[in-house]
């Protein structure tokens, strides 16, 4: 039988002594810093996180708060993952079962990048999001631009689409602040499903605590949750400027 996960614990990053620390824990950093983790050294801005999976969201969601700014990321089942083996992904109602309501305000803002499948949208409309208690109100573009800063594939492609869609609401009744249909464009990052840095326009829409869920690296400030939280935080892919 498989090893019983240790209960999550929380505790600051200055007293994670050994790699497990800073797993199955919610972990707080009061000032940045370089540390090692898995032999290797990860830069660490201030904030929080937590390297778990979902099967572990109650237990972490308890230590966390509230939240006015959510973003999601799920790992979506999708055959061009399933051939790269690029990540574990899970079904759609894996990540309905999570109940993210209960990490948001009143009013609070949820945003949950998708796939271009129109049932996989709907689901998120009128599944998930009806049972965290999530109002629809807009979905905003990222438009992929190549190299001429022109998109990657035509517009109209039958296969293949230039963008991804994140999908925006609001925790309870429709908010008439959020921007509508806003396009954002850049050239995508060399690494498989790495979405562009939109942390700082989404806290424009509400001045309060701020979580990324699925996060693959960590942002000053926000909250990050995911069990490969710091991917992005070794120091390989970073460049000092003296």
């Amino acid at each position: 039988p498989a090893a019983a996960r240790p209960p999550v614990c929380e505790r600051t990053l200055a007293a994670c002594h050994c790699d497990a620390d800073h797993f199955h824990a919610v972990v707080r950093a009061a000032a940045p810093a370089v540390v090692s983790v898995l032999g290797a050294p990860h830069f660490i801005p201030s904030g929080v996180y937590a390297m778990t999976d979902i099967s572990q969201f109650r237990e972490v969601a308890a230590l966390l708060g509230k939240y006015d700014v959510v973003l999601m990321d799920p790992p979506w089942e999708n055959r061009s993952v399933l051939r790269r083996g690029a990540y574990d992904m899970l079904p759609p109602e894996e990540f309905a079962r999570m109940d993210v309501g209960d990490l948001c305000n009143p009013g609070a803002v949820v945003a949950v990048w998708v796939t271009n499948k129109p049932k996989l949208i709907s689901f998120v409309k009128t599944v998930m999001f009806r049972r965290w208690g999530i109002t629809p109100c807009t979905d905003w573009y990222w438009l992929k631009l190549g190299p001429d800063s022109k998109p990657i594939f035509p517009l109209d492609d039958p296969h293949k689409k230039p963008y991804e869609t994140l999908i925006i609401g609001t925790k309870g009744p429709t908010q008439g602040d959020i921007p509508r249909d806003r396009v954002v464009m850049s050239i995508p990052s060399r690494h498989h499903s790495r979405k562009p840095p939109l942390h700082g326009l989404l806290q424009t829409l509400r001045p309060g605590p701020c979580i990324e869920i699925f996060a693959r690296e960590l942002v000053a400030g926000w909250t990050s949750w995911g069990n490969e939280a710091i991917k992005f935080q070794h120091l390989e892919y970073y460049h000092k400027i003296d």
